[in-house]
């Protein structure tokens, strides 16, 4: 699908025009990309650029495949976001137009990005959870096989490495791949003794989609577990023990933009930024000291 925001433009306006928002391999109906979009969209309105979504399709070999528009030269630059690899990188490369990679992904190639301090993210989750007494702490997770999840977990092990509480690799839980049932998955661990009183979960839609199902399976998740899981906006505890913590991927979109804007101006730009909001939200939340 494609859509295309049209703005009058003044003599003034940066040389960057029309850019595209690319997810490789990736269809726009993935949830999982829309705060990127909304992010992007927004910036676009405020600077008056023309923006156009397009998913790239892999070739069998694994090659990207660009579509006619792309390579006419029409956009002026690309965000690119979704299974983005070496290959991908490597390939816009070589045909010359300008990107922006958008998340957190491990590549060899040096390019411009735009990433969230997930690394970050989880020191300050676990270390305030350590620091209101909880010593059973579990990172669950869908698969380590991507860079945002690992980046999470190791800021979680590095804020018990600072406290001094070993992180058991017991507490660690991987799906491999599946977001669902999760009930031979969570229901035998919250079983556990010692029991963990709580869970760093790092997708949020995984987190609501396996409590609904304990729920429909009358698996009650005990009260004094506190649940922990990052979102793309703050919403509204699920319970007092539940927060989902906004990780600014509007933000990080409509930064990604302003990148692309100053490689079109010939600007210095660093091959990285780390984007991430205050976490103020478990200061307000849970303060509720756990006993042991």
């Amino acid at each position: 699908s494609e859509f295309v925001l049209r703005a009058r433009r003044s003599p003034e306006t940066k040389r960057l025009q029309r850019l595209a928002f690319c997810l490789v391999g990736v269809p726009f109906n993935d949830e999982v990309y829309t705060p990127f979009l909304n992010g992007i969209m927004d910036e676009c309105q405020n600077q008056q650029f023309q923006l156009s979504v397009q998913t790239l399709q892999l070739s069998s070999d694994g090659e990207v495949i660009l579509p006619p528009a792309l390579r006419d030269g029409n956009p002026d630059g690309i965000i690119l976001s979704g299974f983005v690899n070496d290959d991908a990188v490597v390939f816009l490369q070589k045909a010359g137009i300008p990107f922006v990679v958008l998340g957190n992904y491990e590549l060899k190639t040096p390019v411009v990005s735009v990433r969230i301090d997930l690394r970050r993210a989880g020191a300050l989750i676990a270390g305030q959870l350590l620091d209101r007494g909880h010593r059973e702490i579990a990172f669950v997770m869908v698969t380590l096989k991507h860079a945002y999840e690992r980046e999470l977990l190791d800021g979680v092990r590095e804020a018990h490495a600072l406290c001094g509480v070993p992180f058991s690799d017991a507490n660690l839980l991987s799906k491999g791949g599946a977001f669902t049932p999760p009930l031979p998955f969570l229901e035998p661990f919250l079983k556990r003794n010692p029991r963990p009183t709580a869970l760093v979960i790092a997708n949020t839609s995984a987190a609501d989609g396996w409590l609904t199902e304990l729920c429909a399976a009358q698996i009650k998740v005990p009260e004094e577990v506190e649940i922990v899981s990052l979102g793309s906006t703050a919403s509204a505890p699920r319970n007092p023990r539940y927060n989902v913590l906004n990780i600014g991927l509007e933000r990080s979109g409509r930064l990604a933009v302003k990148r692309l804007a100053e490689m079109a101006d010939s600007s210095p730009i660093g091959p990285s930024v780390s984007v991430l909001p205050p976490l103020d939200w478990l200061k307000a939340n849970g303060q509720k000291q756990v006993a042991g």
